[in-house]
């Protein structure tokens, strides 16, 4: 049977029988449907999504922490043991360095802009079904400049481009 022809169970604002037509697998129409389970599910799913790109930011911002040090401590303690080191291979090592760094960035700011879509969603869900906005509140602190690490760490990959930089130019000047 269509269910678009069943009248809905649910009583209008009268008392009498609400005459929307159902939802599919419902004997409610829009209006009189228990709709907090799917609510519900949406908000973990937005929380979940949240989540999972926070760590995955931190995976990036890891990998790319670990491998900008070893790459970087690597040189400097070849050019201190070695004061004969090629010139052009510290400087092709320093310039795949800073391309590294580049792409450190660019994973960090896509990062924390799809941290940010997400926030959003959230608070979007707070201002929707929480009364007391809880959630709201603390993301909207977490958009402010300088409130979560995520937005502290951006500036990490600069102090690897100076400190490049300055290999580079100290390299050279000796």
């Amino acid at each position: 049977m269509d269910s678009s022809k069943l009248a809905c169970k649910g009583l209008s604002e009268n008392d009498t029988q609400c005459s929307h037509p159902v939802v599919a697998n419902s004997d409610y129409c829009w209006k009189h449907g228990n709709w907090f389970a799917l609510d519900l599910e949406i908000i973990r799913m937005v929380d979940q999504h949240f989540r999972d790109e926070a760590s995955l930011f931190w995976q990036r911002s890891n990998f790319f922490l670990l491998a900008e040090a070893l790459l970087f401590s690597t040189v400097v303690s070849t050019i201190q043991g070695e004061s004969g080191l090629d010139r052009s291979l510290v400087i092709i090592v320093s310039a795949f360095g800073l391309v590294l760094t580049a792409f450190w960035y660019m994973a960090g700011s896509t990062g924390r802009k799809w941290l940010g879509h997400w926030r959003d969603q959230r608070i979007e869900l707070s201002e929707t079904f929480d009364r007391y906005q809880r959630d709201a509140k603390v993301e909207r602190i977490a958009k402010e400049p300088w409130t979560t690490a995520t937005q502290i760490t951006q500036y990490l990959p600069l102090l690897f481009v100076l400190g490049w930089m300055g290999l580079v130019i100290q390299y050279l000047i000796r």
